[in-house]
């Protein structure tokens, strides 16, 4: 008998359910089932997927193009990537992607590429790279998937059909889902008459790993043999420049021009590693202006590449990592921005790793270079080479140098390049000599915006009283244009140093309040800071007030709460309560605020936010009123109410948990049964009961059946129990699936694993006292019954095996694999203890519900085979005889069938104590012949 096949899908059954332990039941039994069928070794063997053809997204965004197109826009798209990706070969000194004929040019590249990952712990990896051709020829031409041939790491691969876990899998590149479903290996990918095709081709199964490995793509194009390196294409894609600036040319400056993405994220690693050994340890990563935004993955990957610089941690599971000798690496924003800082957002006031402006970037990489250069170093470096460079050395440089390089410096504020410019007005704030303070005092008050700031942060930080007694001499000119842009300056960043300057200035000549300078000196925590925001608070300008409020509200000293209380009270006959106001009415719990909340009730608007805070505040007559508007809001405002009414502790709760139940809305729906879970009153659970027993709709099947899982109580695992046995589908379903959770969830499953683990070592009395006391710690977990029957049968103590089972068959749930070999055990220790009509009753009337399942088939014919067996130890007699030969010829028969439908066990059927008594028949080795002559899986 299989018995030890089952027990390895119960467990692998029962794994699975563990992790799907909060799923609803649909997904419950759709996963346990996947792996019930890999269990057997029969997953993944279907047909590709219906609409694979289609080549698109499921938002409808086109992926390839098999069948080829003569779109205008795409050819054009096509062959303008590829006269790039041609130069950068060449430039490389790799061959052009391109042939040349009579009749026009036929051209080919891997235009987009990614490497993703697929099951557990990201355990099989897998290459997905988009061929392109292009024809300019007037004769269609096709390339065979026969003839495709990658060769991975030195390792040569065909174009197989996508099978098993991976075809339900995807990934993202640009921001768009590729479906693998939608990338099946094409029938021909043809190229018209002056036009383009495309298709993705897709690698499984390689090792896990975070680089990108050597690929090189064969194919055959018009009859003419091909051979393209991926990643070199990959990089053309990429349009990567590599410019070496600064000290002894000590930062590497990376400019991306193109799209980068999973699989051409190696070649900027490559260049990394590459430079590293050249000891270069600063990094600038900027972008073209023309480049795409990277996308989610790629914005992930270079935020930690940037946090994790200088160390050797991983940067990412699925990416390769930066060298951990990398000292300095910043990144420019890209066009669209987007980039958060991660220094910035673990250490606020830490240098900016993320900048908006190359200069920024340049400057913050080399800053540190500059501590130890010679002045002979810093004035060459101020002279020669790049801009961005140059600009770097005068910022941070400029300490270095002596009065005597006053004039050297001077010259370079009226530079033809603005970026020489403005940092040479930076640098002079490092000088107290008149000239320098006068030429910062004249940008000051005539350049350019951005040269004014650079002259006015010089004044401001200077080191010199000269300096900053100039700024506030300008501050006192009363230049309306210039004490803004100085104030603007002072406040980004706050200016410690000037806040009193900043308080002075507070308001615009109108009587205006600054917002910026408020928020500065909130910062800076100026001493007179509550004064302005009362005055704000009190004013008549709005926009200062939305900002005053919950600065005022988040404080913590008395006045300011007084203040933010009184101007609450104040403001809520008049509006709705905004976020900053219901939030300070949550924390400070004051209860002259929840008659004016409750009457919001009434209002027209999203009240949400109100009936949560009344929810913590409020009484019994707050809950009145919460359900008396509950049929008038909305499913949100239900939802919220809901909640309310439960955390108030209102004794009409259930009847609002009821109208939630019957709402057809999924949100409120879905809370009030959380709800109910959270009340856990008796109540509660006779609801939750009651909605299992008598709803129809599978959402509230399915969801009762996970609360009812979470109780875990006597009431609520009868009311599965009952369910699991409805003659609805649904309920049956949803009644199976929070048993199965039960079960998983079940204290007892610990001593069934470990029972599990001694069977696999053949201890078969320790495996037989686990499953007794997992029997003791939950009687009503068929695995430990199941588990203690199996032993008992194997050690062939046949009477102690029946109890057990027939536990375990009480127990197990009808669509369990576990109730199969259930039956065929139980009615082989029927057999055994000479019953044997009972033990082929229990096949008879399991029949028709296996009928094709070949573990069942298999062990019936063990039943036979032991009945067989039993048959010929009695008395000779012309009924014996006939039995004798009905059982033989039923044995055999159910054999075949087991063969027919996929069983494949050679070895155990051949060696099989229940089949001993067949073992030896002819029919019997004719059927082990037409097993070996069958081709086994892979």
């Amino acid at each position: 008998m299989l018995r030890r096949r089952m027990v390895i899908i119960s467990l692998a059954v029962t794994c699975c359910l563990w992790i799907a332990a909060s799923a609803s039941a649909g997904v419950v039994e759709h996963v346990a089932l996947r792996v019930a069928a890999g269990a057997l070794g029969q997953f993944g063997r279907g047909a590709p997927a219906a609409g694979a053809e289609k080549n698109r997204s499921p938002d409808g965004t086109v992926l390839a193009f098999p069948a080829g197109t003569t779109d205008a826009k795409e050819v054009q798209n096509f062959w303008k990537l590829h006269d790039q990706i041609r130069q950068a070969l060449q430039q490389r000194g790799l061959p052009a992607p391109v042939m040349s004929g009579t009749d026009g040019e036929l051209a080919w590249t891997i235009d987009r590429a990614a490497t993703a990952s697929y099951e557990f712990n990201n355990s099989s990896r897998y290459l997905a790279i988009r061929l392109a051709l292009g024809n300019r020829s007037s004769v269609a031409v096709s390339v065979s998937p026969s003839s495709i041939v990658a060769e991975i790491d030195g390792d040569k691969r065909s174009l197989k059909p996508i099978e098993g876990r991976l075809n339900s899998h995807g990934f993202t590149t640009g921001d768009v889902y590729h479906p693998i479903a939608a990338c099946q290996p094409l029938v021909e990918l043809t190229v018209p008459a002056k036009g383009i095709a495309s298709a993705w081709l897709i690698f499984p199964d390689l090792a896990p790993d975070t680089t990108v490995p050597p690929v090189t793509l064969q194919f055959r194009l018009a009859e003419t043999p091909v051979s393209l390196d991926v990643r070199e294409h990959q990089r053309a894609v990429l349009d990567l420049n590599v410019e070496r600036l600064g000290p002894h040319q000590c930062l590497a400056l990376m400019t991306v021009g193109g799209v980068i993405n999973s699989f051409n994220v190696q070649s900027l690693v490559d260049e990394l590693e590459a430079l590293v050994t050249q000891r270069v340890v600063r990094f600038v990563v900027r972008w073209k202006p023309t480049a795409p935004q990277p996308d989610g993955l790629i914005a992930g990957w270079l935020q930690n590449s940037v946090s994790n610089a200088g160390t050797d941690r991983f940067t990412s599971e699925l990416l390769p990592s930066v060298p951990g000798q990398l000292q300095e690496m910043h990144v420019v924003q890209p066009p669209n921005g987007g980039l958060a800082d991660p220094n910035a957002m673990v250490r606020p006031g830490a240098t900016p790793r993320f900048h908006a402006t190359d200069a920024e970037a340049v400057a913050a990489a080399l800053r540190t270079a500059f501590f130890t250069a010679a002045p002979e170093e810093l004035r060459l470096q101020m002279q020669q080479g790049s801009p961005l460079g140059r600009a770097a050395a005068l910022v941070f440089g400029s300490n270095r140098l002596s009065s005597a390089d006053l004039g050297f410096l001077l010259p370079m504020t009226f530079d033809a390049e603005t970026v020489i410019r403005i940092a040479a007005l930076r640098g002079l704030r490092e000088f107290g000599e008149a000239a320098a303070v006068d030429r910062l005092t004249t940008a000051a008050r005539s350049g350019t915006d951005a040269e004014s700031r650079a002259a006015i942060a010089g004044l401001a930080d200077s080191r010199f009283a000269s300096s900053r007694q100039r700024l506030r001499e300008l501050l006192d000119e009363n230049d309306h244009a210039l004490t803004g842009r100085i104030v603007a300056c002072l406040t980004d960043p706050p200016r410690a140093a000037w806040s009193d300057v900043l308080f002075t200035h507070a308001s615009e000549p109108n009587g205006r309040l600054r917002v910026e300078v408020l928020k500065a000196l909130v910062q800076l925590n100026h001493p007179q800071i509550v004064d302005l925001l009362e005055r704000g608070l009190k004013g008549s300008d709005e926009t200062v007030r939305e900002f005053v409020f919950p600065i005022l509200a988040r404080r913590s000293d008395e006045r300011s709460y007084r203040l933010a209380s009184a101007s609450v009270l104040e403001r809520l006959p008049i509006g709705m309560p905004d976020s900053a106001m219901l939030e300070f009415i949550a924390r400070s719990r004051d209860p002259r605020a929840l008659p004016g909340l409750a009457a919001k009730l009434n209002q027209t608007g999203d009240k949400t936010s109100i009936i949560n805070v009344l929810g913590q505040l409020g009484d019994r007559s707050t809950g009145d009123q919460l359900l008396a508007g509950f049929d008038r809001f909305t499913p949100q405002e239900q939802v919220a109410a809901i909640n309310a009414v439960r955390h108030l502790r209102h004794p009409r709760f259930l009847e609002v948990a009821d109208k939630g139940l019957a709402s057809r809305n999924s949100s409120v729906l879905q809370h009030s049964i959380q709800a109910l879970v959270q009340e856990g009153s008796a109540g509660a659970e006779r609801r939750l009961c009651d909605a299992l027993r008598s709803d129809s709709r599978t959402e509230v099947l399915n969801g009762v059946s996970a609360a009812l899982v979470s109780l875990a109580s006597p009431a609520a695992r009868a009311a599965l129990s009952e369910a699991s046995r409805s003659k609805d589908a649904a309920r049956r379903k949803a009644g199976e699936a929070g048993l199965n959770n039960l079960y998983v969830n079940s204290p007892a499953q610990n001593y069934v694993r470990q029972a599990l683990d001694a069977m696999r070592e053949r201890r078969w009395p320790d495996a037989a006292e686990l499953f007794r006391v997992a029997t003791e710690l939950d009687p009503l977990l068929p695995d430990g019954f199941s588990g203690l029957g199996d032993i008992r049968l194997r050690q062939e103590k046949w009477s102690e095996a029946v109890a057990p089972l027939e536990r375990a068959l009480e127990l197990s749930l009808e669509s369990s694999p576990m109730r199969s070999s259930a039956i065929s055990g139980l009615a082989i220790a029927h057999v055994m203890t000479d019953r044997l009509d009972d033990g082929l009753k229990l096949l008879r009337e399991a029949r028709p519900r296996y009928a094709k399942d070949p573990v069942f088939l298999y062990n019936a014919a063990c039943v036979y085979g032991r009945g067989l067996e039993r048959l010929e130890k009695q008395p000779a007699s012309s009924e014996r005889d006939a039995r004798i030969t009905e059982f033989r010829e039923q044995a055999l028969k159910d054999l075949e069938q087991s063969l027919q439908h996929g069983f494949d066990q050679l070895d155990w059927m051949q060696e099989d104590p229940d089949l001993k008594s067949l073992q030896g028949l002819e029919e019997f080795k004719e059927l082990v012949r037409m097993l070996e002559k069958k081709p086994q899986p892979e």
